[in-house]
């Protein structure tokens, strides 16, 4: 009968120690700051180099992408949190300021094709890994 005590007791305990909460899957709310490009073949998106400052917003079902050239704005995507996709819907729209900013503009245009695509997401490591159906990857960071 001890031995049944003392098993309860630290089964109690143990019952009350805080656990770990897993991490927030949702992506709507959210702005990431890009950190490396791990895989592509899209010759303008290696115009994306570790001083690239370009940021990308999820709300309400739509992305937006600032490289510090055009504001974009693509409204209408899905995002599955059970399979960690984005794709967009049929009724995908896209809008953007059009000036040219040399190698700005055609990285732009590239990240626009990117998330066009239909892409997987994943977190690893207090990273956003975003992979397209053709195996491009990027890396972002969350920025608070």
């Amino acid at each position: 009968m001890k031995k049944l005590t003392h098993f309860l007791i630290i089964l109690m305990l143990g019952a009350c120690a805080p656990t770990q909460s897993a991490p927030n899957l949702s992506l709507d709310g959210t702005h990431w700051q890009f950190v490396k490009l791990i895989h592509a073949h899209d010759k303008n998106l290696h115009h994306l180099t570790p001083r690239t400052r370009i940021v990308f917003s999820v709300k309400d079902g739509g992305i937006g992408i600032d490289a510090g050239c055009n504001a974009t704005g693509m409204e209408k995507f899905q995002f599955d949190e059970k399979n960690q996709t984005i794709e967009p819907t049929d009724k995908l729209t896209a809008t953007s300021t059009l000036m040219y900013c040399g190698t700005t503009s055609d990285l732009e245009m590239a990240l626009s094709h990117f998330f066009s695509k239909g892409n997987h997401y994943e977190f690893k490591d207090n990273f956003l890994i975003i992979s397209d159906k053709t195996g491009q990857i990027i890396q972002f960071k969350q920025i608070k």
